[in-house]
């Protein structure tokens, strides 16, 4: 549109030429984050990504730094379709399905006890949308104004569901102590485990005993395939973008257990699948919409996700790069892409001009030091 070509997106000088615009693409695999950032700044890549360690240095407010911006970088903002969760097996029998009335509440408990917003800015910079429903914005059926009841924060009322529940405190009245919950996760790198003690925290102050285990994600892969695990963390990034493709990640057909399925949870509602199958291929509309609010009543209700946050993308671009614009979803569009090949060298070439001066001090210092002894070497033997 008319901002990407003003805003150095897109040159329309592009339009009717043949694609693909350059002949080679190079990818490159960098094991640390930092050390990639450092090769973006320095121009060695196109475009990338911001790391949290350098973020309020990148990002003033929600624009980019005068450092940045004088150096010609363009920064792109765009809201993944996906989805960040927290599910129950609700196949458990006592976070699940067959725990009924009492399994429900606790899901409700712990589900107002995560407050979203803080978990974005303690661990994403705030890059992200706090999520409400399966639906990410821009997905048809996303309502910004819509509120979820039970992902409103609220210790107290979540302390509430939990006595409603039966777990006073939570206290198992069937042992008196503490009611134990495992909380099975599939990354073992300190800034993951951060993000786990940070949920299991919220659920502790609850009472809840919450044992966090932290394994590959080959091991936790295996876990779900038996079946072996409670309470588990998960995200989805939309392979189109439709509302039928969050909501089949919750039809019955696709349960872990029963298919291998996409529907971790292994939820199962005779009511959900009915309306989804109706919703899925229906053109988007109102007999659409009236559907997806149906779906999403009664996932609020029976809680078989908290759901987190829908993912923020924030993507630095050199002024070299043109014809470049993130679109969250998975899609090839590098035909699209050129680069000013020129521009690149010249700024990598200033950019990474050796610094000098260090050598001339060291050999400054090394002539101070050297002259006086080559003195007193001749005065003592003449």
């Amino acid at each position: 549109d008319a901002a990407d070509i003003a805003e150095g997106r897109i040159d329309a000088a592009y339009a009717g030429r043949r694609m693909p615009f350059v002949d080679r693409i190079e990818f490159y695999r960098e094991r640390e984050n930092i050390p990639r950032f450092n090769k973006l700044l320095q121009g060695y890549y196109d475009d990338g990504g911001i790391i949290k360690e350098s973020f309020d240095a990148v990002v003033q407010g929600d624009r980019l730094s005068p450092q940045m911006q004088a150096r010609g970088m363009r920064l792109d903002k765009t809201v993944e379709p996906s989805i960040r969760y927290v599910g129950f097996n609700m196949e458990d029998p006592v976070v699940g399905a067959a725990a009924g009335e009492r399994g429900r509440k606790l899901r409700q408990a712990m589900s107002v006890a995560i407050d979203s917003s803080q978990y974005l800015e303690l661990f994403l910079n705030g890059r992200g949308v706090p999520a409400q429903t399966l639906l990410p914005p821009g997905i048809f059926g996303y309502d910004a104004d819509y509120k979820n009841p039970f992902r409103q924060y609220d210790l107290a009322r979540a302390r509430q569901l939990l006595a409603d529940a039966g777990y006073r405190n939570g206290i198992d009245p069937a042992t008196n102590t503490r009611l134990k919950l495992s909380f099975d996760t599939s990354a073992t790198t300190a800034a993951a485990n951060l993000q786990f003690e940070y949920l299991a925290a919220a659920w502790r102050q609850l009472g809840l005993d919450i044992e966090i285990n932290a394994t590959t994600y080959n091991q936790f892969q295996d876990k779900v395939r038996r079946g072996a695990y409670q309470i588990f963390i998960w995200g989805w990034i939309a392979d189109f973008p439709d509302p039928e493709n969050f909501f089949f990640l919750l039809e019955c057909q696709n349960a872990r257990s029963k298919s291998g399925g996409p529907n971790t949870a292994n939820f199962c509602n005779a009511e959900y699948d009915r309306l989804y199958l109706g919703m899925k291929d229906l053109p988007n509309g109102d007999q659409r919409a009236t559907l997806i609010r149906r779906l999403l009543a009664i996932l609020q209700v029976e809680r078989p996700w908290i759901e987190l946050y829908h993912e923020e993308d924030f993507v630095l671009s050199h002024a070299w790069l043109v014809n470049s614009k993130p679109m969250g979803i998975s899609y090839p569009a590098y035909k699209y892409k050129d680069v000013r090949p020129g521009l690149r060298a010249r700024l990598q070439t200033e950019w990474n001009a050796p610094v000098r001066w260090p050598l001339y001090l060291v050999l400054f210092a090394v002539v101070a030091l050297t002259v006086p002894a080559v003195r007193t070497y001749y005065r003592e033997r003449l």
